[in-house]
């Protein structure tokens, strides 16, 4: 073959695919209008199918959100009975904690021993409160109680604000508010205080 007829050949070669690009092109860009209109209710089919999918997902979010909050709350999970039985115990035992005499360190511990886990107890007896020179005793007076979050179901947990007076080493008195966090669960069948923090940071 040729130089002639190769460089014929590249050009009837590049002529042709030319021509199917422009007929490509022209044919895309003036479809019929019943083509173009399918396109639109095509994609109108597509947006409305995945609506419902959004709507469905925001309604799975606030299911879970609606979740989380019965379950940090642990009034809507407890009976009335619970409700008021630990409340009863909480206060009780703050009663009794509250109250320390830096002369007798272990009396307040032994006085709250009815409404405390065994462990509990033997470790606080172990590590009584020594006081200092200006709080050597305390008076609770009274008492409020508040709900918390609490999103474990195998325990109960009030917040105990104890109200009194704070006696220094001259026996000078001031008022005191202590906040208890008093955690509760069932031991061997008895609700049981288990654990309890003071003046926790906010």
């Amino acid at each position: 073959m040729s130089v002639q007829q190769k460089k014929v050949i590249t050009i009837v070669v590049t002529v042709v695919l030319m021509a199917v690009f422009a007929f490509v092109f022209y044919f895309d860009n003036n479809k019929p209008p019943s083509a173009q209109k399918k396109e639109v209710a095509t994609n109108n089919t597509e947006t409305s199918d995945m609506q419902p999918r959004r709507e469905s997902e925001t309604d799975s979010e606030i299911e879970s959100a609606r979740e989380s909050e019965i379950t940090s709350d642990q009034t809507k999970r407890l009976s009335e009975d619970e409700v008021t039985e630990s409340q009863k115990i909480a206060v009780e035992f703050v009663k009794h904690y509250a109250a320390f005499d830096a002369s007798n360190p272990t009396q307040n511990i032994e006085n709250a021993k009815p409404f405390m886990s065994k462990d509990m107890y033997q470790d606080h007896i172990k590590n009584p409160e020594r006081g200092i020179l200006t709080r050597v005793k305390v008076i609770p007076e009274s008492f409020d109680l508040t709900n918390v979050s609490n999103d474990d179901p195998e325990l109960i947990q009030w917040n105990v604000i104890m109200r009194g007076k704070v006696l220094d080493n001259e026996g000078n008195e001031k008022p005191e508010e202590d906040w208890y966090l008093v955690t509760m669960q069932n031991v061997s069948g008895e609700l049981k205080v288990v654990g309890v923090r003071v003046n926790l940071p906010n």
